[in-house]
């Protein structure tokens, strides 16, 4: 079996020795139970489309961002989006 295929079937069994990581930015304000729905939604889409894995194989990082330390463009989403 070629070194491909066999990495190929490793990481479909969810035997491989490296873990993907997922990484979301997004604006601060989400519960926690709102970022497990996420984190299900992504790995499950990820191993969907990468054709096949193991959930526990995969790492989520959530990084929470203030509005004032994200802009688009030139606009602060502080501005765009005040707390009210």
């Amino acid at each position: 079996m070629s070194r491909s295929r066999r990495k190929r079937r490793e990481f479909q069994e969810g035997r491989t020795r490296t873990m993907p990581i997922i990484r979301v930015e997004m604006l601060k304000g989400r519960t926690p139970a709102q970022k497990k729905a996420i984190a299900k939604e992504m790995v499950d889409g990820f191993i969907r489309g990468a054709g096949g894995g193991s959930p526990s194989s995969f790492n989520v990082v959530f990084v929470d961002v203030e509005k004032h330390d994200w802009a688009v463009g030139h606009d602060m989403m502080s501005e765009k989006y005040p707390d009210k």
